[in-house]
């Protein structure tokens, strides 16, 4: 059995050593020149004719006519500038690339700061240099418990803590540590008619002396025969009345700010007009900036005339 499969195999091998065909598809001669590298190679007669026989690799193909989409040095990085490839249609369209790589996008776009609470350095984008000041969500929580005093209550001459955003924001912020601080004020200065006031009124009472608007004013007046309604100030004969209204900043919880307070203050000023006063209201911030001032100067000088 094993003689007879040895023969086998020995005819096979003496076959193909004498087949022509097989001898030539082995071992084929170079008979042409690569036009890139050089190197000598086979090309068949065909190709030979129709002039494809050039380059002896694709690769070598590929250098000899590059593709003119992809010729480097077309634009410059904005960070580094470092020349890099840009497809011809994103860049007239204007979407092209203008960083290399997305480490110079990153170092271009981003800033490091040091964190306010921990002291560490992190990054963030440059659009969030302005208000970003805390690297976490932990930091910003840790900083808000740590409320140091800030400010001083008028009435009770207690420190308190108030938000640096409201101060920046409000003008009137920071002048009484609570409500019942800000009501008891009215109870604490006495003016010279000998009736008490609040520091907002004792404000608003000085502007209208030296803008010499005072004659003919009376300060809690009461308008209404049937109501106890009062005017913070007022001038009966030409019937105007002025209200300052303070504590805006206490938001739904105010006296003139909740539901129901802005309801009863609504109630009160239609009964004015129905009764035919023009009635002016001010908040701190219109007092301290001088615009209720003018407002009073307008509105008694139109009356006048």
């Amino acid at each position: 059995m094993t003689s007879q499969l040895e023969e086998t195999l020995a005819m096979h091998l003496r076959a193909a050593k004498l087949d022509p065909v097989r001898e030539y598809q082995k071992t084929p001669t170079p008979n042409t020149n690569c036009k890139v590298c050089g190197t000598s190679f086979y090309a068949s007669p065909g190709h030979t004719a129709k002039g494809w026989a050039t380059t002896c690799s694709l690769k070598c193909r590929t250098l000899a006519k590059p593709n003119p989409r992809f010729i480097e040095n077309d634009v410059l990085c904005k960070h580094c500038g470092t020349a890099f490839h840009v497809k011809p249609y994103q860049e007239k369209a204007g979407k092209g690339k203008v960083y290399c790589s997305n480490d110079c996008r990153i170092k271009a776009t981003t800033i490091e700061k040091t964190c306010k609470q921990c002291k560490t350095t992190f990054t963030i984008p440059k659009s969030q240099a302005n208000w970003s000041i805390y690297c976490s969500k932990q930091c910003r929580h840790d900083s808000a418990l740590c409320r140091t005093p800030n400010c001083t209550c008028k009435t009770c001459g207690k420190e308190f803590y108030c938000k640096p955003y409201e101060l920046k924001r409000s003008i009137c912020a920071g002048t009484f540590c609570s409500a019942k601080c800000m009501t008891g004020s009215r109870g604490k200065v006495k003016l010279g008619d000998g009736k008490f006031a609040s520091y907002l009124e004792v404000e608003m009472y000085a502007i209208i002396k030296n803008l010499n608007l005072d004659y003919g004013m009376t300060r809690e007046f009461r308008f209404h025969e049937g109501r106890r309604w009062l005017f913070d100030f007022a001038w009966p004969d030409k019937k105007i009345g002025l209200e300052v209204h303070g504590g805006i900043w206490l938001g739904k919880s105010g006296a003139h700010t909740s539901d129901v307070g802005r309801a009863r203050d609504m109630e009160k000023m239609n009964a004015a007009v129905m009764l035919g006063w023009r009635v002016l209201e001010v908040t701190a911030g219109h007092i301290r900036s001088g615009q209720a001032g003018k407002w009073v100067k307008v509105i008694l000088a139109k009356v006048e005339t």
